[in-house]
């Protein structure tokens, strides 16, 4: 694994976010295997290579003194911070070895290139030729919709941390998640025809199908789709199955792989007996999810706009959804704290998360019903948080 660390220093940053993000720092840098490469830069409205790529059996006896030399000041050129850090991995992409760039910032650009578009055009075709990115926002006061975006077009993850004390369990996450990558590169897509079959979760799309998240060692990536009845009792009675997808793959010998599957046929019976069948569990879940989600965006968007009323009616739906699913249950104390208290920012960043999250996740391959306590047990990238800009214990 190739890593580059790229560390916002600005003046926001002052104090305990800059003292928490170094030593998250340096203990991710100890969690990673000793034939690893890392990288450290630091930014604000000047960027400085701290540490360039480096096996991590050299680093282990200077890194404290690098990391304690970062100290807060200046603007925040988000853009050429992350540059830094993807071209000092470029070399190294396309190779076997994973290539990735944590991004951290507590701000708002406003230093070099600012146009988010612009910005993850560069940041996709990096990601093309390789090098992936992930974000970690921090605080109340960063842009969470370029973070997310970043996050989604350099094909990594998008973390956010609401306090300093928030920033270890995603730095737990991301290294446990890229330390068991089994496979990388994951693309689906339809085989044969698919005019009337909707994809509900928001994969980016990625050709002719959709990009999914990286799988690590226990886990899974999932998709949820819907068609109309008549059509998939057409598609069965045509090609003997109603949905047929293709998944490609590369794993983490750097081995690309295809596999080909498809919906076992289903038998046709009459409205009365379909109607008294029970629901699969794990699908019922997946929907409610994903129902959640949808919820949660258009709270997100009421609260932007002030109605809070609005956000009362959604809320309620919500809760409607968390009586079958306790997950979602979960989340909506502290999502009703931030509507008693009119915090808009802190509201949308968390309903942006918490909707990406539940779209997008990974689960465990042996998930059951949530429970904070089992879901505290599971490895970090694999948790279900019923808040997701802060710690799990809380």
């Amino acid at each position: 694994m190739n890593l580059a660390l790229v560390i916002d220093r600005s003046g926001s940053m002052q104090g305990p976010k800059l003292r928490e993000a170094k030593r998250c720092v340096v203990d991710l840098i100890q969690r990673m295997h000793s034939e690893d490469h890392v990288g450290l830069v630091q930014y604000d409205d000047q960027i400085d290579t701290i540490l360039p790529l480096t096996p991590v059996d050299q680093v282990s006896g200077i890194i404290d003194v690098l990391v304690q030399g970062i100290t807060a000041n200046g603007g925040t050129d988000l853009h050429a911070g992350w540059l830094r850090g993807g071209e000092m991995l470029a070399p190294k992409a396309g190779k076997q070895s994973t290539c990735h760039t944590i991004l951290l910032s507590d701000g708002q650009t406003n230093r070099g290139l600012t146009n988010p578009a612009r910005i993850c055009e560069q940041v996709s075709a990096l990601a093309g030729a390789g090098v992936t990115t992930t974000t970690v926002g921090l605080g109340a006061d960063f842009n969470e919709e370029l973070m997310t975006a970043i996050a989604q077009a350099g094909h990594g993850s998008a973390h956010y941390g609401e306090r300093a004390i928030d920033l270890a369990e995603t730095f737990e996450a991301e290294i446990g998640l890229l330390s068991q990558l089994q496979w990388r590169n994951v693309e689906m897509s339809l085989s044969g025809e698919s005019r009337h079959i909707e994809l509900l979760n928001t994969y980016q799309h990625a050709g002719e199908g959709w990009r999914m998240p990286s799988v690590a060692l226990g886990s899974e990536c999932w998709a949820l789709f819907r068609m109309p009845m008549r059509e998939a009792i057409r598609l069965q009675a045509e090609s003997a199955s109603a949905l047929k997808v293709n998944v490609r793959a590369v794993d983490a010998n750097g081995q690309q792989f295809s596999f080909d599957g498809q919906l076992q046929s289903l038998p046709i019976v009459a409205p009365d007996v379909y109607l008294a069948e029970l629901g699969h569990e794990l699908v019922e879940r997946r929907i409610n999810e994903l129902n959640a989600a949808m919820l949660q965006m258009e709270i997100r968007d009421a609260a932007l706009k002030g109605d809070w009323l609005q956000v009362e009616q959604l809320l309620n739906r919500l809760e409607t959804i968390g009586r079958h699913e306790p997950w979602i249950a979960a989340s909506i104390a502290f999502t009703r704290q931030l509507m008693s208290e009119r915090d808009e920012r802190r509201m949308s960043k968390e309903m942006l998360y918490k909707s990406r999250k539940m779209n997008n996740r990974l689960s465990s391959t042996d998930e059951m019903m949530f429970s904070m306590h089992a879901d505290l047990e599971e490895q970090a990238f694999l948790r279900r948080k019923s808040t997701e800009g802060r710690r799990s214990e809380t």
